[in-house]
């Protein structure tokens, strides 16, 4: 069980941070800004300070925290594939090692986009002018770009945890029938 504990635990941390900071974090501290090119209310944050809020939430998150789980989850990956091959299952072997450097690659493309999208967030409030909107849609598109890898790492990590969660499920049958056979006579 210590391998898809490795998975399951900090893949559901995973999982679950990055949902309460897209659906909840992104959304209240966006509620509180006015629209785009609107005047800003008394009671009311610009969507600049917003979006500055959010960004170092996400920067922190997208640091130590989930490069815990990163290297956790990788680690009950490779565990279970040294389980695998020794069982004499390739297939098995091969897709957890698979997995292993499709969740390695595209954490760290997600970690370098995030810092990318933060730096280019910073940039925006030293300009003005027309270079101002040029570097706008930049910002624009690669938030966009950002926010699909998070969603797409997301479901990565979701599909891990649940794949774990079946595999261990498995086991407690398997085992569950193996202790309730009735013993063989030597």
């Amino acid at each position: 069980m210590g391998p898809l504990l490795l998975i399951l635990i900090p893949g559901t941390i995973w999982v679950t941070g990055n949902l309460l900071l897209g659906a909840v974090v992104a959304r209240t501290v966006f509620s509180h800004a006015p629209a785009p090119m609107a005047a800003v209310g008394p009671d009311q944050i610009s969507r600049a300070m917003a979006g500055q809020l959010f960004g170092d939430a996400l920067q922190m998150w997208y640091g130590v925290p989930l490069s815990i789980a990163c290297v956790a989850v990788c680690i009950g990956l490779g565990w279970l594939g040294g389980r695998a091959k020794a069982a004499g299952k390739p297939l098995t072997t091969a897709a957890l090692i698979m997995a292993f450097v499709a969740l390695t690659l595209l954490h760290t493309q997600t970690v370098a986009v995030v810092k990318a999208v933060g730096s280019q967030a910073q940039e925006l409030r030293t300009l003005t002018g027309p270079e101002l909107e040029e570097r706008r849609l930049a910002f624009q598109q690669a938030h966009h770009a950002s926010e699909n890898l998070v969603k797409l790492e997301t479901l990565v990590v979701l599909v891990l945890v649940v794949g774990a969660t079946i595999a261990a499920g498995r086991r407690r049958t398997v085992a569950a029938l193996g202790s309730s056979a009735p013993a063989t006579p030597a």
